[in-house]
């Protein structure tokens, strides 16, 4: 199994213009999506929208087990992703207005 943290690093690294412009990009997805078990969304009720990192996101607690993400490190001043690291999902979403996925046990 890779360290997907580690090689979304290693991605950054290689062209960081590239890396941004993708984890900021945004589409607008359905209810069934936003309420499914273990994808990332952001929303309320009538407007939802996910990015890569809620589908990566959603892929790892979905494998079995995990109970880990991916979260992207920002910078304060650039707002531009500066790394990517591996959390226990719990830990991330407080004062969020992401939604925290629900890991399947």
């Amino acid at each position: 199994m890779i360290d997907v943290a580690r090689q979304l690093n290693s991605f950054l690294r290689i062209d960081p213009h590239a890396i941004n412009r993708l984890f900021s990009h945004r589409v607008s997805c359905n209810w069934r999506l936003a309420n499914h078990p273990t994808v990332q969304v952001r929303g309320n009720n009538k407007r939802y929208s996910v990015g890569v990192l809620g589908i990566i996101n959603g892929l790892l607690l979905g494998r079995g087990g995990s109970k880990t993400v991916v979260v992207a490190r920002v910078s304060a001043r650039t707002h531009r992703i500066i790394g990517f690291a591996s959390k226990p999902y719990r830990t991330c979403f407080r004062g969020s207005r992401e939604t925290a996925p629900r890991p399947r046990d």
